[in-house]
């Protein structure tokens, strides 16, 4: 084990609790002991990090039942096992339908307990990464945004998301398709299981056909033994394969099968293997095109399109520029632990009027970008240039009206100045052939600090 797992021991017969703790620690775990309920449903509470509870059914102030109730409720990811008596079966089997993991017979057998309780950890740790995997799903791949163009396609997330239908996402590079993939996952009946992923332009040619379907040992060169597939990984969740466009026409084939009947084999194998897998693609691959270049199947494109979904640009929906960068700055500020950067009222006004060639993607990068450099200072225009797509920041004046861009042209002069002459405000009033009176407040209406 690469740390120690923590078990929450509680018996209140201290010679039989010894021997247990003994046991439990030769096998590597670490233990924390209580002789009454109230006092394991404390520790239970304190220690945030307990991975399994071991729980006498008998217990001198409360029932053991009672304080596995308490447990499950507080925190259901770390599994409770009973310890009964001859005789208390009976009780231990109704507990577990309460939610307690598994229950165990006085006297102790070694063995089995041992593989009971090993069972529980790996139970608790497979629960705690999911529980992981969630959270940071919802914080790293939650959709923001009120346009009327996002807002159809939280519409259509909502309507396809219990259902099994097949379901293709189309836009270009950028706008957030594999968010459209979460949510629809996060909405599904499947959320109790981990999305499954694969990007299909990173993945060989050669190798694409293994990490969709398996391969059995020999089945190549360089394998050395069983490997599961995506597809059945994503047994009874959710497979999302990005960029389909990139699959040969052999694999296209087996996955217009899959999707036809379920059953997949694995490459070198022989055996059908039923599969629950809801199927979600995307594409920024005109796939119609494809199809008359003889690059894609017809009838696989009408079997995966049965919804589509198309994703808008972020210069479709620019109304939602503030809220989506006020999220990723909030976002990463609070990653790393720092004061959140302030922009400029030009810098507001560009955002608004850029083109945003890398869409969604490149305001996310500007916004990790001025939260690694300008942590709790003020962002000018000049300082989120180099973290933009290379395009002229200058041609947007043009989309701002007369007033706007005086504006803009006015604070970058004079932070051209202030630059010259090192910050210092007389010689700028100087240069700029002004009192330092009127600087100062045209300093303040522009935003300068």
């Amino acid at each position: 084990m690469t740390s120690r797992q923590k078990i929450l021991l509680v018996d209140d017969d201290p010679s039989f609790r010894k021997r247990l703790c003994d046991m439990i620690r030769s096998w590597g775990y670490e233990v924390i002991e209580a002789d009454l309920g109230e006092k394991a449903v404390e520790l239970f509470n304190i220690n945030r990090d307990t991975d399994v509870v071991l729980l006498d059914l008998r217990l001198p102030d409360m029932s053991g039942m009672d304080a596995a109730r308490q447990m499950i409720e507080e925190r259901p990811v770390a599994p409770v096992i009973l310890i009964t008596a001859y005789g208390e079966i009976p009780d231990a089997v109704r507990a577990i339908k309460i939610g307690v993991y598994d229950f165990v017979e006085k006297p102790i057998n070694k063995k089995e307990f041992e593989l009971t309780l090993r069972n529980a950890v790996s139970s608790s740790l497979n629960a705690q990464e999911l529980q992981r995997y969630k959270e940071e799903s919802l914080s790293e791949y939650k959709m923001i945004g009120q346009s009327e163009a996002i807002r159809k396609v939280y519409y259509l997330i909502d309507k396809v998301a219990e259902s099994n239908c097949n379901v293709l996402i189309t836009g270009v590079t950028g706008v957030g398709k594999e968010l459209v993939a979460h949510a629809i996952h996060n909405k599904s009946n499947r959320k109790h299981r981990k999305l499954i992923k694969i990007d299909c332009s990173c993945i060989p040619e050669t190798l694409i056909e293994s990490e969709l379907f398996g391969s059995e040992r020999g089945a190549y060169t360089s394998s050395v033994g069983l490997k599961k597939g995506k597809l059945e990984l994503a047994d009874k969740s959710t497979l999302f394969l990005d960029e389909l466009g990139n699959l040969s026409k052999g694999v296209q084939a087996k996955l217009l099968h899959f999707l036809d009947s379920g059953i997949i084999t694995r490459v070198g194998g022989v055996k059908d293997i039923k599969i629950d897998a809801r199927v979600v693609v995307a594409t920024n691959t005109n796939l119609e095109q494809a199809i008359e270049n003889k690059k894609f199947r017809s009838d696989l494109y009408y079997r995966i399109k049965t919804v589509e979904i198309k994703v808008p640009t972020l210069w479709e929906r620019r109304e939602d520029i503030p809220l989506l960068l006020d999220y990723f700055i909030e976002y990463f500020s609070g990653k790393k632990g720092s004061a959140k950067p302030m922009f400029t009222p030009a810098v507001q006004q560009f955002l608004k009027t850029y083109d945003w060639p890398g869409n969604v993607r490149e305001l996310k990068n500007l916004a990790e970008y001025t939260c690694s450099l300008y942590s709790g200072q003020l962002v000018d225009i000049k300082n989120i240039k180099p973290s933009l797509q290379g395009q002229d920041t200058s041609k947007n004046i043009k989309t701002q009206n007369l007033k706007e861009a005086t504006l803009q042209f006015q604070r970058e002069h004079i932070l051209e100045a202030l630059d010259k002459t090192g910050k210092n405000i007389t010689k700028t009033a100087n240069l700029l052939e002004v009192d330092r009176t009127n600087l100062y407040r045209k300093m303040r209406t522009l935003g300068i600090r």
